[in-house]
């Protein structure tokens, strides 16, 4: 696969969205960080994201781009309709969609299911399919009040409830001929917002969840999410949390995808000349924390994905020059990060995917069936990839859209396999 033409954003289309009276030190600075990592040269004082072999170690790496996704949960689009927008999400470089199938909608309180959940998410699925996606992850999250009850008071009874939601979704998936690469428990499970199950409770449905496909021939590997923001837990805390967990869980657990959405950490500062720096050195603290865990600590027998990274905004009527900053350039950031840990795993005689071996956007569409636990206002618009234009009845590309398949053939995954 070639590699697209980088798009030109020039100081004017800086200036043009951070508005009359901005400072020219703001967009010197955001040019400067951004495309100081576009160069290359072989100077040994250079940074080593500068230095001639860096291209040669990304031209190798195989790291798999894929997309979170709800549309599933959207029961009025066509399957015509699911199959353009899948379409477009694989044009963007990304190989797969990770997607929910969720506990307390697809499961009614008496323990039936219901029908037209389950055929939405059987014509997703083969939608995807028929694009030429893989299903990256099915995640089995999003439990009904009266589970979190039912665990709380009886866990063994909602144990065999869980069993037989496993059962169903694995059903759909047969039907759907389309096997998940991963089968994410829970998510974000010590994200305060969430209503989720005791640490214990979690174990316990990990190892339901892995005795459930350990005969399958196609087996998928057992995951679940940490989310990694002072916004929602304590950093110190959540590393423990996850360490706890990993232990506690053994070899069920197979592998980890963690959180991360830097702006929640950082509300207003991409106003600030020096906030571009600030972000980039902190964003890049946690992956270089993943490195160290996963070369020598906790995390060196699982396998390690970035699960969801985007950029979560305030109403774009509340803070337009911020939105449209982080549409148009804030993947460029994560990347960056990305691609410099990654080189120093790969010069210490590593291959990428064996750090990261999946790297997860957040979110495909800007559907009304997302639910968001964060503080403040959100807009969809300018941190989803695809927008459903109304008047022609199909998908356009956002802003944050346009610069994924540059970053993805040139950072990720070169050969598109």
């Amino acid at each position: 696969m070639g590699v697209p033409e980088q798009p030109r954003f020039s100081r004017r289309d800086f200036l043009r969205l951070l508005g009359k009276g901005a400072k020219l030190a703001v967009a010197s600075s955001i040019m400067f960080n951004l495309r100081g990592s576009e160069t290359t040269g072989g100077s040994k004082e250079a940074p080593m994201y500068m230095r001639t072999d860096a291209a040669e170690f990304r031209a190798k790496r195989r790291v798999v781009p894929f997309v979170s996704d709800y549309l599933p949960d959207e029961l009025e689009y066509t399957l015509d309709q699911r199959l353009s927008f899948y379409t477009k999400l694989k044009e963007l470089g990304v190989a797969g969609v990770r997607t929910e199938f969720r506990l307390g909608k697809l499961m009614r309180d008496d323990g039936s299911f219901d029908l037209n959940i389950e055929k939405s998410y059987r014509e997703s699925l083969k939608a995807m399919k028929e694009a030429g996606l893989s299903l990256s992850a099915l995640v089995l999250f999003s439990p009904a009040e009266w589970m979190v009850d039912l665990a709380q008071h009886d866990e063994t009874a909602f144990l065999l409830v869980y069993q037989s939601f496993i059962e169903k979704a694995q059903m759909i998936c047969d039907q759907a001929g389309l096997q998940p690469t991963f089968v994410q428990v829970m998510n974000e499970v010590n994200n305060s917002f969430f209503k989720n199950f005791e640490q214990s409770t979690i174990v316990k449905m990990i190892d339901v969840t892995h005795q459930a496909y350990s005969l399958r021939t196609d087996k998928p590997k057992i995951m679940t999410t940490i989310i990694t923001n002072t916004a929602f837990a304590d950093r110190s805390k959540w590393r423990k949390d996850v360490e706890t967990l990993v232990k506690r869980a053994g070899d069920a657990l197979e592998a980890v995808g963690f959180d991360y959405y830097f702006a929640y950490d950082h509300p207003l500062e991409p106003l600030m000349p020096q906030s571009v720096f600030d972000l980039y050195k902190d964003k890049k603290e946690v992956f270089e924390w993943l490195l160290e865990q996963k070369s020598t600590g906790f995390l060196r027998d699982k396998e390690v994905l970035i699960a969801e990274m985007g950029m979560p905004v305030f109403q774009k009527s509340d803070f337009p020059v911020y939105n449209d900053w982080f549409a148009q350039i804030g993947y460029d950031l994560y990347y960056r990060a990305i691609d410099h840990v990654m080189l120093q795993w790969e010069r210490q005689g590593g291959k990428a995917e064996d750090f990261i071996s999946h790297v997860g956007l957040f979110c495909g569409g800007d559907h009304a069936a997302v639910q968001t636990y964060a503080p403040g206002k959100i807009d969809f618009l300018p941190w989803t990839l695809l927008h459903f234009n109304k008047e022609t009845k199909d998908w356009d590309l956002t802003d944050a859209a346009k610069r994924l398949p540059y970053l993805n053939s040139t950072r990720l995954n070169p050969q598109g396999s």
